[in-house]
């Protein structure tokens, strides 16, 4: 422990020279709030009494101070190239929607992010923000599996228990919290060529002190996650199925799964969760998302098959035959496989049969979009766009497209009308300031650049920058009122978690 603590003080002071260098991996800034393990108390019910952290003590950090965490996290996750991925980010925002309308949060707005790490894991932050990882999608076959993690950490949000665990240790919080942030400003400043494993040499200690949480907490995300599961009419038997993988050997032996070393399951856990599920109605799972969860999993196997730990091939190889969607799953991938190879003609053609015959589903619909802008057929996507979002569609990925489409056609005025309804849904999406900022550029429209780059910089926790870019726009005879407002308010809130990162 005395290095440990050792590690934490170096790394504090460090705080003063905070880099604004992208981020190389997220799972340095799992502090705590893992996925950990589903463990449900022995002999208990649904009405057990938990500990409270409703008191005095959880004041050592407010709700303002936990959004802050939770902007400086999402900083660092704007940094990286998946959080672009605009219909993923969609979709996971979308599965856990009905698990927040349940949940105790009075903020139902999270932000959810895929990180391209094969390792089987997932984080979340106080300030409602969560990292999934890549490796989570791919190995849990069933949607209600991704679900129950999930909900665990929704639960840890909510319940707030990194609040909790600060006023339980309120001699070492500020060190705790100074080590979280310092972790942040490690891993920003690693070289990436040093890679995975000399990242995890410069964090091992703090990582392991972070993700460690009381019983007591992790029973009440138990408890609250089971019933958001439950009161979102999820499958939450699913949960066992979890345990089992975090409990088999091949979950033991294989270093990617942190879960099973760190929290090993016994026969005890397994038998106490069924215990408490087989008191419950069980509802079915949702074939929509399940045939989501597939269409994502073929997706990511074969666009990211030097980065993750499956292939095409072996997520093929998992899918059953016998199910009524199967066709569906190998047609995909083959289009998939098509779109790698830039065989667009073919690959657009088995899209839009596909999409013709399942008009709901976003991933085929959002692949066929790329495939149509690959081929330079702009008119053949705003008109596939304007028809989904008719029939209240994609309505969101319909404006992204659309606006690259009428770029496409040189029409910036339709381009940037199309934009700002994009960023008027996603405000918090970094790659549509990134658009939106290239464009102004590129149109010398500098008001309204400064603006985009300003926000943009921002939302990647770049404080210095975005500063920079807010007096630049306030400066000139062409912005707007309404412009020097919004620059007024970035600049406010780049100042602020700066401060909060120098205080400390």
């Amino acid at each position: 422990m005395t290095n440990t603590y050792s590690h934490m003080g170096i790394f504090s002071r460090q705080l003063k020279g905070f880099s604004n260098k992208p981020l190389v991996k997220t799972h340095l800034l799992a502090y705590g709030l893992s996925f950990a393990a589903l463990l449900m108390p022995t002999n208990a019910s649904a009405s057990d009494i938990l500990p409270s952290i409703t008191n005095a003590q959880s004041s050592l950090i407010s709700p303002a101070e936990e959004q802050r965490i939770g902007k400086l996290v999402a900083g660092n996750l704007n940094r990286l190239s998946s959080s672009k991925a605009l219909a993923i980010r969609l979709w996971l925002t979308d599965l856990v929607r009905p698990l927040l309308n349940h949940s105790n949060l009075p903020n139902k707005q999270l932000q959810l992010f895929l990180v391209n790490d094969k390792s089987v894991n997932a984080f979340a932050s106080p300030g409602g923000v969560i990292g999934v990882h890549t490796g989570l999608v791919l190995q849990t076959q069933q949607v209600d599996e991704l679900v129950a993690v999930l909900a665990h950490e929704i639960a840890h949000i909510s319940q707030r228990h990194y609040a909790h665990r600060r006023a339980s240790e309120e001699r070492r919080a500020p060190l705790y919290f100074g080590a979280f942030l310092a972790s942040i400003v490690v891993a920003s400043k690693v070289d990436a060529d040093m890679g995975e494993a000399g990242i995890y040499a410069t964090q091992a200690a703090i990582v392991r002190e972070q993700m460690s949480y009381s019983r007591a907490n992790e029973q009440e995300a138990d408890r609250v996650g089971l019933e958001l599961m439950q009161a979102s009419q999820f499958d939450v038997s699913k949960m066992l199925s979890m345990l089992d993988m975090l409990g088999s050997p091949f979950a033991e032996q294989d270093p990617n799964w942190a879960w099973a070393r760190s929290h090993p399951v016994s026969e005890h856990r397994v038998a106490d969760l069924a215990a408490r599920i087989e008191q419950l109605p069980l509802h079915q799972s949702s074939s929509h998302y399940q045939m989501d969860l597939q269409l994502l999993r073929i997706m990511l196997a074969t666009q990211l098959t030097d980065t993750t730990k499956q292939s095409l091939t072996e997520v093929s190889q998992q899918l059953d035959p016998l199910n009524d969607n199967y066709l569906l799953y190998q047609q995909f991938a083959k289009a998939m496989v098509l779109a790698a190879k830039r065989e667009w003609p073919v690959a657009s053609e088995l899209l839009a049969n596909l999409s013709a015959q399942h008009p709901a589903q976003s991933f085929i619909w959002d692949q066929w979009m790329q495939a149509l802008m690959a081929q330079g057929q702009f008119q053949a996507v705003i008109a596939h766009s304007q028809s989904s979002a008719k029939l209240g569609l994609h309505a969101t990925q319909s404006y992204y497209y659309q606006a690259l489409a009428y770029r496409g056609l040189k029409d910036m005025s339709l381009a940037y009308r199309a934009l700002n309804k994009l960023i008027q849904a996603q405000p918090l999406w970094v790659g549509g300031w990134q658009l939106l900022a290239e464009w102004s550029g590129q149109t010398a429209d500098l008001a309204t650049h400064r603006v985009a780059k300003a926000q943009w910089h921002l939302l990647r926790g770049e404080f210095e920058q975005a500063m920079e870019q807010a007096l630049l726009g306030a400066s000139l005879a062409t912005t707007t009122d309404q412009q020097r407002v919004q620059l007024g308010l970035i600049r406010a809130n780049a100042k602020e978690l700066k401060k909060t990162v120098e205080e400390l």
